[in-house]
Formats: structure tokens, C-alpha cells, sequence
């Protein structure tokens, strides 16, 4: 993957047209793949540093549900690097500045949703729902009862996407959903 990205950065500086932008796409798929290699490794760091590259190359693109699972994908990294936590004098701790970032990023991706006529493929915009509702559920202690409200609300809003405009190809899946297997009952639960 690595060496597809280091070829696809080097075409990508002599490309133009449509074929930059497809390019473009397939930088930022092998992005996302990494992402999804390395955070199951455990390695957030550089996760982090894929995802990351992932959102600035979709960004470059002016492709909104690319840009927004870009950064799904960059959110949820942050949220589970940051929920790894560390552990100080025997007490585990979350590293809650990994999880607010996170939540900025479900958030912006819910704005841009709900400002934009056509929005995000209802499945990306059910998972970010829920994303931001586990998010947010780690702060429930230490901030006011209406956002442990909307943490509730989100995953019941999050229900009415399941199933919705399902995908068969598996690359258009993640590339659209952020996912594997799309929104379904199963992952919900």
C-alpha cells in the first residue's frame, strides 16, 4: 500500500483533468485502507497520519461524501487512539483531547450534511450519528443532562438508516459508507 501511495503521490503532480481526480481517488482509498490497517494494528499514530492525508487529498477533490468519509475515517481513529487511554499511577484515563477532536469531526461532517442539499449517503450518516454518540457518552459526567440527551437521540436517529440505499460493490461501499459492511441491524446493535 505504501509503495501504490508513494506511485500515486509521484503521478499525481503530472496528471490533470479527470484523470487527476481519478488519481486523487485512489490516493485517497489506499489512505483509508492504511488507516484501516494500522489502527487495527494498534499503530495511531500513523493511522492518524494516513487518515489525515486522506481528508487533505479529498478536500483537494471538492467531493463532499468523499471528504466526509475521509473524515469519518480520520474521527473514528482519534476516537479509539484516544480511548486507548493510557494508564497513570494504576488509574486508566482516556485522552479526552483525541475525543473531542473526534467529536469535532462527526459534528462538522453532521453540519456540512444538514447545510448541503444532497447531504452524505444516509448508511455514512447513520454511522457518524452513532460515532458521535459514543463520543459524546464518555463526557456524560462532566457536562450538562441535555447532551447526554443528545447522545441518546443521535443513536435512535442513527436507527432510521439501517438498510438505507445499500451498496453491493464492496469499494464504492467504503468509499461512500467508511465501512466494510455498510449500516445494517447487526452492527447497529
Amino acid at each position: 500500500i505504501n509503495t501504490d501511495i508513494r506511485d500515486l503521490e509521484c503521478i499525481e503532480g503530472q496528471a490533470r483533468g479527470d484523470f487527476l481526480y481519478r488519481v486523487r481517488e485512489l490516493l485517497v482509498s489506499n489512505d483509508l485502507l492504511a488507516t484501516k490497517i494500522v489502527k487495527d494494528q494498534g499503530q495511531f499514530a500513523l493511522a492518524y497520519v494516513y487518515a489525515n492525508n486522506a481528508v487533505r487529498v479529498a478536500k483537494s477533490l471538492e467531493d463532499a461524501e468523499l471528504q466526509a468519509a475521509a473524515t469519518y475515517t480520520r474521527g473514528c481513529t482519534k476516537l479509539e487512539w484516544g480511548l486507548f487511554g493510557t494508564t497513570q499511577q494504576g488509574i486508566f484515563q482516556i485522552d479526552r483531547g483525541k475525543a473531542k477532536d473526534a467529536i469535532r469531526d462527526f459534528q462538522a461532517i453532521l453540519q456540512k450534511t444538514d447545510i448541503q442539499q444532497e447531504g452524505i449517503h444516509p448508511q455514512l450518516q447513520g454511522f457518524t450519528m452513532l460515532q458521535l454518540s459514543r463520543a459524546q457518552s464518555f463526557f456524560r459526567q462532566s457536562v450538562h443532562e441535555s447532551v447526554s440527551a443528545n447522545t441518546l437521540l443521535l443513536a435512535d436517529q442513527a436507527a432510521e438508516m439501517v438498510g438505507r440505499n445499500t451498496i453491493d460493490d464492496p469499494y464504492t461501499r467504503i468509499i461512500m459508507t467508511g465501512t466494510v459492511s455498510g449500516l445494517h441491524a447487526g452492527g447497529y446493535h
